[in-house]
């Protein structure tokens, strides 16, 4: 059995599509303690020179707490027109640009509705999946206290006889790392990115501005 063990992820990238396509079983953990190395709240970008987080504002005090308890800073709203501005910018060139930037940009004013990080999360994964048509077997995921079995995921993938195990990719600095760990890309696959040359790894956004219906070509290929 294939098993990953992942975080929640505002804006997935293609590892962690991967990590989702490949295993047979997945645990997404809310349980484990916030991160601002990890990727719940933010996401990479190309822009013209180089790679860019977009980084979502949490409360200053829940810093500390568990994924799930982490509530969103919405006390400065000028942040999200100088996100968009980022977008655009980086973005405005690409094929897809204005097919995906409406509805994206709509689905980012409606996460000032949510107070838990979490509720936004699971509001943006399902629109993401929609876009790209696509989305995780609900049937796979394993819904896990992981109170129960610790947190060392050399116990958690013998407990649930998993042969492989996928984890977040450069995950180090903010999830339990074990050398167990399979890679859910050995190949990181490539598209055209309008700046020229490639950059990785971006969230999902690039890809479908940049290549849109066509990142079945991708997902084939991971």
């Amino acid at each position: 059995m294939k098993l990953a063990l992942l975080q929640p992820c505002l804006i997935p990238d293609l590892y962690y599509i991967a990590s989702l396509k490949k295993a047979d079983k997945f645990i997404v953990s809310n349980d484990d303690s916030w991160s601002r190395k990890g990727r719940t709240n933010r996401f990479l970008i190309r822009t013209n020179t180089n790679l860019h987080w977009i980084t979502w504002p949490v409360k200053t005090e829940d810093k500390r707490k568990k994924i799930s308890e982490v509530r969103l800073d919405h006390s400065n709203n000028q942040w999200l027109v100088k996100m968009f501005r980022t977008l655009e910018q980086a973005y405005r060139n690409s094929i897809y640009f204005d097919h995906y930037e409406p509805e994206i940009k709509a689905d980012f004013e409606e996460i000032l509705q949510f107070e838990l990080l979490i509720d936004a999360i699971n509001y943006m994964n399902q629109k993401i999946w929609m876009y790209m048509e696509w989305s995780p077997d609900p049937n796979k995921l394993i819904r896990l206290d992981k109170a129960l079995v610790g947190k060392n995921p050399e116990i958690l993938k013998d407990r649930l006889g998993a042969s492989t195990l996928y984890m977040e990719e450069n995950g180090s600095q903010f999830q339990w790392q074990t050398s167990m760990t399979s890679k859910s890309l050995e190949k990181y696959p490539v598209y055209t990115q309008h700046f020229g040359g490639f950059l990785v790894p971006c969230s999902v956004l690039d890809v479908l501005f940049e290549i849109g219906p066509e990142w079945y070509r991708i997902y084939d290929a991971i």
